[in-house]
């Protein structure tokens, strides 16, 4: 398994290599504005011993991130949004913990619906797992005033595949923005 420093150059060198430019990984500042169902969503800020969990006695269970900083130069072509999450379950059925994700250009008004999840796929054990590329807009053409902080939503549902209650972890969110200046 790669160490998260070395996955994070290894990104950002791919992404270097295949757009003019990126926001790098940033964490979110701000939740819970609209949906706000995990336990310590704030814990999804960093890279750190502290997690949000989801409890599965009432899912799905939703949660939104914002003010992510991006800085992105107007009139930019969007090529591409990647969500990274850090996610553990503790069900015996491990391939059970799947998060949607889904994104907002105005404030949460409306989502994207692509149909972008994620899979935990080990128990007991965090996975570093991404969504969208930096060649997927998720299914829609974004400009660079749909990325500000008053806009730019990041809706994380983590849904329950049976009948047994088990939680979900998160330990952090981040989000890159690649583009064309």
């Amino acid at each position: 398994m790669l160490s998260r420093q070395l996955f994070w150059t290894i990104a950002n060198a791919t992404a270097a290599a295949l757009v003019d430019g990126s926001t790098g990984p940033l964490f979110p500042t701000a939740e819970g504005e609209d949906y706000n169902e995990w336990a310590n969503g704030q814990y999804c800020f960093a890279d750190d011993t502290n997690y949000a969990m989801a409890d599965y006695t009432n899912y799905p269970t939703e949660n939104d991130f914002y003010n992510f900083n991006f800085v992105i130069p107007a009139g930019a072509t969007i090529d591409g949004i990647v969500i990274y999450a850090n996610i553990e379950t503790n069900d015996t059925e491990p391939a059970r913990s799947k998060m949607t994700i889904e994104l907002s250009w105005n404030g949460g008004t409306t989502y994207t619906s692509t149909g972008n999840y994620i899979i935990n796929t080990v128990r007991n054990a965090f996975q570093l797992l991404s969504a969208g590329s930096s060649s997927n807009t998720w299914g829609r053409t974004w400009s660079a005033s749909e990325l500000s902080n008053a806009n730019f939503r990041m809706r994380g549902t983590f849904v329950d595949g049976g009948t047994n209650p088990y939680e979900s972890l998160c330990d952090y969110i981040t989000a890159i923005v690649y583009y064309k200046a």
